[in-house]
């Protein structure tokens, strides 16, 4: 829902895992650090209105890789996977 959204990057390849995801909401100039859970997913709770899409996903590599996707979600769907569109090295990231 717009107030509690949980995201997870995978089809990372070879370059081990993820160290940071952080996320911008449309009306942000800041990024901000959702809570990595034990189940590899990472959590955000909003207040207020909520939400405001559309939202960037910026991921970091365990090696300092880091990959930004501006406007990549632009509504909260469950279940959506959002196609980067953009590489660590040689494999592609989504976003689930």
């Amino acid at each position: 829902n717009k107030w509690w959204f949980e995201l997870q990057a995978f089809n990372v390849g070879g370059i081990g895992g993820v160290k940071l995801l952080e996320l911008k909401q449309a009306t942000d100039t800041t990024w901000e650090k959702p809570a990595r859970q034990d189940y590899n997913y990472w959590l955000i709770q909003v207040q207020g209105s909520g939400l405001a899409m559309p939202l960037s996903i910026r991921v970091t590599s365990e090696d300092g890789q880091v990959i930004t996707s501006n406007n990549i979600i632009p509504s909260v769907q469950p279940g959506a996977i959002y196609d980067s569109g953009v590489q660590f090295n040689t494999s592609s990231v989504s976003v689930l």
